[in-house]
Formats: structure tokens, C-alpha cells, sequence
């Protein structure tokens, strides 16, 4: 596990981008006090976790989306974060710089990496990742 040191701000696009993916209001304010929670931690703590092992997941541990062959270059410096000990939804951030992160969005598993059936298919992932992508940099 690497940590490091940084820190994470809410992108203004967050709630926006978020109900673009399906999450309405009422499901954004559900995890409301999940995502400041997280933000008060890693601003506290003055870093953020990195892991790569599953064995190494925890809420507020973040995992480098970009880790598995087609990825690149969508995900570049881009992560995902546990919120709850549910697996769904995750947090999506970007690594703006060397000392900064911001969350731009909440994603479910399959939007951000597709299903089971969907990961067998290398045009139709590249075309989640493309989608995936637009809404990165529509927050920059």
C-alpha cells in the first residue's frame, strides 16, 4: 500500500455528473455524510492510501482505475474509492497533480468497468471508458 501525500477537494461538477449516471438527489443526500466523512478523514490524515491487493481494501482507500489491459488512456490518474461496505457506489476521483486529488463523481461498478459479460467485448469497454472519460473531462 502507498500513501500519499495530498489533498481532495469536491469538484463543483459532482452532484451534476453524478445525476447524469443515474444517481438522483435523494440518493446523492444518502451518501452525503459517507463522502464528507471521507473528505474530513483525508484532509485530517493529510494523505490518501493507495492499495492494490483486495485484501488490502477499505473504505477510504483508493484503487487506480487504470490497472487492467485497455485502460489506458482513459483511466490515466484516475481512482476509485469505497464509500460504504457495500460495493456499489464508488467514488471516482482524478489525480490532478502530484499533491491533488478531486472527486468528481459516484459510478457503479459496471459503468466504470462494465459487467461480466460486457469486460469479454473490447469495443463496447473502450466505448464505457470513452463515456467514462467525457465526463472527466467535462469536470476540468
Amino acid at each position: 500500500m502507498q500513501k500519499i501525500i495530498a489533498t481532495v477537494q469536491l469538484n463543483s461538477l459532482f452532484s451534476e455528473i453524478s445525476k447524469e449516471l443515474g444517481f438522483t438527489d435523494e440518493i446523492l443526500k444518502q451518501y452525503e455524510d459517507n463522502i464528507f466523512d471521507l473528505l474530513i478523514q483525508w484532509e485530517n490524515q493529510g494523505y490518501v492510501e493507495i492499495y492494490e491487493n483486495d485484501s488490502e481494501r477499505k473504505i477510504g482507500r483508493l484503487k487506480d482505475s487504470n490497472s487492467v489491459v485497455g485502460s489506458s488512456p482513459w483511466y490515466i490518474d484516475l481512482f476509485h474509492a469505497r464509500i460504504s461496505e457495500n460495493n456499489d457506489p464508488l467514488l471516482v476521483l482524478r489525480r490532478d497533480d502530484e499533491f491533488s486529488f478531486s472527486v468528481r463523481f459516484l459510478a457503479n461498478h459496471n459503468q466504470l468497468f462494465g459487467s461480466k459479460t460486457e469486460k469479454n467485448q473490447p469495443d463496447l469497454m473502450r466505448k464505457i471508458r470513452m463515456l467514462i472519460d467525457s465526463y472527466i473531462q467535462k469536470g476540468n
